[in-house]
């Protein structure tokens, strides 16, 4: 059975032998090839015929030596590269053409005849992949000539090297596409279980605080419940998005980004509506919506949440929420993510006794930008570490210790304060340059000595916001 060959390999082969028979001559010639399985004596199978209008070729090539043993090798790849050599032994009329011998003058060896019929093989890198028959029906080969063929089957024999590579890595991509084809289930199986325990917990929550008064200290508790599993809520949908675009992908073969660059000229300032929201390409599995947000209501819950969780750690906590008329220029969501991340990693990271703080500075009135400060008196973060730590998967000296973690947090903060126009700015230990940034209960209890600390200062564009009274 023939190998199947595609396309482009034909047309290399076909241009080829078409200019050969142009300016040689009359010609006629079977392309054969190893068959990709070890096999002794090897097998030739032929692949192509010129012209094609010949009658078709079907028998195998049979190439003995002087013993009538077969010397070619077959094609085969050893760990996915072509590694099999070819014969030490292989007759003369599988051997590149050589040069003229010491004191014989090469034109003369050059108008020499040769028979009609040349055998040539197909040779890649020592390695033999298969053979080209050859016929002249006019008259016999000259040696010139026949350096001329080898180079045209030293280019076809490239071209078949190509080829199989290309076949092993579309083999490679189907199995991946598989793979991921039964990996996107699991995704979608999860992702339905996970919406039943999800939905539950925001019910017992909403059910908490119904019998709750505002004026009970566990009512903040049950709303902070409610508004995380509206959270995690958000979250699943924007996983299952992700997952759905990553199918279509797949099934349309189609593999480019999620989001593409824009090639696209903008329309002009005119043409675009005044309120539409600008939009960016997300970390989040959505696409970024930048508008005038209040930072206080989008702070709150998060001070609300590092006070239960610094009690239950034993640490202590502090929270300077800015005033109710300031406003930044963000998505939502992303911010939310993006300071809970920091937040996350200073109470993961403090030890018992240690402060940890949320802290908004005002502006000066020149200032286009406001800082969101999250520090900790813990015990700070080396200096080695800190030029990587906004790498994605580092953790640093912490990946030695039993606090557990993935290294993405830093990472998915920083790359969303990068597309909101913003930027993280990291200090530790704490210098005098962070002093502005420290509570005073925090100053007035912290040993320097014995509490190096870490500060991360969140900068994101100011925003005029209307507050309603």
């Amino acid at each position: 059975m023939p190998i199947a060959a595609s396309s482009a390999f034909i047309d290399l082969c076909q241009s080829q032998l078409q200019l050969l028979n142009q300016t040689l001559g009359a010609l006629s010639a079977v392309v054969y090839v190893t068959e990709a399985a070890a096999a002794t004596p090897p097998n030739f199978v032929p692949i192509f015929r010129y012209p094609q209008s010949s009658a078709e070729v079907t028998a195998p090539l049979a190439l003995p030596d002087a013993e009538g043993q077969a010397v070619l090798p077959p094609w085969q790849p050893a760990t996915d590269r072509f590694e099999q050599r070819a014969s030490a032994h292989a007759p003369p009329t599988l051997r590149r053409p050589e040069s003229a011998p010491s004191g014989e003058p090469e034109s003369e060896i050059d108008q020499a005849p040769s028979e009609r019929q040349l055998v040539l093989p197909l040779i890649h890198q020592e390695t033999v992949v298969g053979a080209m028959v050859i016929v002249h029906h006019e008259r016999q080969w000259r040696r010139d000539e026949r350096r001329q063929l080898q180079q045209v089957a030293d280019g076809v024999a490239a071209g078949y090297v190509l080829e199989r590579q290309n076949q092993w890595l579309q083999q490679r991509l189907r199995a991946k596409h598989q793979i991921q084809g039964q990996q996107s289930e699991i995704f979608h199986n999860l992702l339905h279980q996970f919406r039943n325990p999800l939905t539950a917990l925001g019910t017992f929550g909403k059910l908490l605080r119904r019998r709750l008064s505002p004026e009970d200290p566990n009512y903040s508790v049950a709303t902070s419940i409610v508004r995380e599993s509206e959270r995690l809520a958000a979250l699943v949908e924007d996983f299952d998005d992700a997952v759905d675009r990553g199918d279509a992908d797949r099934s349309a073969g189609d593999w480019t980004p999620l989001t593409e660059p824009e090639t696209r000229l903008p329309p002009s300032a005119a043409t675009q509506p005044a309120a539409a929201p600008r939009q960016l390409p997300g970390g989040l599995g959505h696409q970024l919506q930048i508008t005038p947000q209040p930072l206080l209501p989008l702070l709150e819950p998060l001070a609300t949440l590092g006070q239960a969780l610094a009690s239950e750690r034993q640490l202590h906590f502090y929270a300077g929420l800015p005033e109710a008329t300031l406003g930044v220029e963000v998505d939502a969501q992303a911010l939310e993510e993006m300071a809970g991340n920091l937040l996350d990693n200073a109470l993961k990271y403090a030890r018992p006794d240690d402060w940890v703080w949320l802290q908004v500075n005002a502006p000066a009135p020149t200032a286009w930008q406001i800082g969101i400060a999250i520090g900790d008196t813990g015990p700070g973060i080396p200096i080695e570490d800190q030029p990587h730590l906004f790498e994605r998967s580092y953790r640093g000296i912490q990946a030695n210790s039993d606090i557990p973690g993935t290294g993405l947090g830093l990472a998915i903060a920083q790359d969303l304060a990068a597309q909101m126009q913003g930027r993280i700015e990291l200090i530790s230990p704490l210098s005098a340059a962070a002093q502005a940034w420290i509570p005073p209960l925090v100053l007035a209890n912290r040993n320097p000595t014995d509490s190096p600390g870490t500060l991360f200062i969140l900068w994101l564009p100011i925003a005029d916001v209307v507050v309603a009274g």
